[in-house]
């Protein structure tokens, strides 16, 4: 999620859009424990789709994405590490909160890192 110059900001901004798209892929099972909030998982889904409705135009852009090929393949590895340990543990609460977490953790980051590009 991170640019060394301005040419890898599109890169950065398809990737914050891959990342939105795989989060929201994570919650399409029904297997959420019944332990969580509805309502806040409901707001939550809910931010992450329209984001994603929001910023779809970003996979339109071409300017300076050679690099986005490489963190495409990076989240791809990421998300699937995530959702097969969900699937693992059998959607057990405990995998579902460890995934919260990556998740939370990665959607803080992007903000810290990428305030000044978000979408």
């Amino acid at each position: 999620f991170q640019s060394n110059n301005t040419q890898q900001v599109t890169g950065v901004e398809k990737a914050i859009y891959q990342t939105l798209q795989n989060i929201g892929t994570l919650f399409e099972n029904d297997g959420v424990p019944d332990q969580w909030n509805a309502q806040k998982l409901d707001d939550f889904l809910n931010i992450i789709y329209r984001q994603i409705e929001d910023s779809k135009c970003v996979m339109n852009k071409s300017e300076a994405t050679q690099d986005f090929t490489s963190r495409d393949d990076a989240l791809k590895a990421y998300f699937d590490i995530i959702s097969t340990d969900v699937k693992e543990k059998g959607f057990s609460y405990c995998a579902w909160e460890i995934m919260r977490k990556e998740i939370l953790h990665t959607l803080k980051f992007i903000l810290t890192q990428n305030s000044d590009i978000m979408l």
